[in-house]
């Protein structure tokens, strides 16, 4: 009796193992089955969105310069220089304009041998003071650049960076451009599944390439990261591109 009691347990325990397996087997496959459907009733599109715009700010930086083996000579004269181009940008632009003026830098410049090496004697000190103009009107800057040019041709030795030109409330104009760019996908979203469903709920977004170049330019990051900001022209061309995944229903 012992061992027929046994022997049917153990029957019940294999019946009931096969039954397990089963299941876990068929949960398996109705689980991929699933994510499958699932997976084809999305659509992955992308939506971008361009605007051309006019820089709102303008910028030159440039440096005053003079050299002197006696280190209080060159500080007066870049601090006349300064006042002298200062005072002329002031009467011809005025309230237009924002100046800015940072303390000097001083570089001690050794004398050297006939063969080039550097000695512990003195020939000079380089003093550079570091000058700016600011200014909304960007037309101006142009105009500013080629005064500084006729003084550096001059007496005053100045040395200038390019100009740049700048989006002062591009943080707003990048939130505009990426919801113009999502609109824009679920158009695109809409008029590739017209013939297998309706559009529906958002199922992921990703922001993609964000950049500021000239107009016309050809330039394009290929990363989704990567962006580019031109300060060189005072028109702009902005791109934005986002990535999108939409449900079909």
């Amino acid at each position: 009796m012992k061992d027929y009691k046994e022997g049917n347990m153990k029957k019940y325990i294999t019946v009931a193992l096969i039954l397990a397996v089963g299941l876990v087997s068929s949960a398996y496959v109705v689980s991929r089955f699933y994510l499958r459907i699932r997976k084809e009733d999305a659509i992955a599109v992308k939506g971008t969105s361009q605007r051309l715009l006019v820089s709102s700010t303008g910028k030159l930086s440039f440096n005053v310069i003079d050299t002197d083996p006696v280190l209080s000579n060159a500080l007066t004269r870049v601090r006349d220089h300064y006042k002298i181009l200062t005072s002329r940008i002031g009467q011809q632009y005025g309230a237009q304009i924002r100046l800015y003026l940072e303390e000097p830098g001083i570089k001690r410049v050794m004398k050297t041998t006939a063969e080039g090496r550097e000695t512990d004697r003195l020939a000079y000190y380089y003093v550079a003071c570091q000058c700016g103009v600011i200014t909304t009107n960007v037309n101006l800057i142009a105009k500013i650049a080629s005064m500084l040019t006729d003084y550096a041709a001059g007496n005053i030795l100045v040395q200038m960076s390019a100009p740049e030109y700048l989006l002062s409330d591009l943080p707003a104009i990048k939130v505009e451009l990426l919801q113009e760019a999502t609109q824009d996908g679920w158009k695109r979203a809409k008029a590739l599944t017209q013939e297998r469903g309706r559009i529906g709920r958002l199922v992921s977004a990703r922001q993609g390439v964000f950049q500021i170049t000239a107009p016309l330019s050809t330039t394009d990051s290929s990363s989704d990261w990567a962006g580019e900001y031109d300060t060189t022209s005072i028109e702009k061309e902005i791109r934005a591109v986002v990535s999108l995944e939409f449900e079909v229903k």
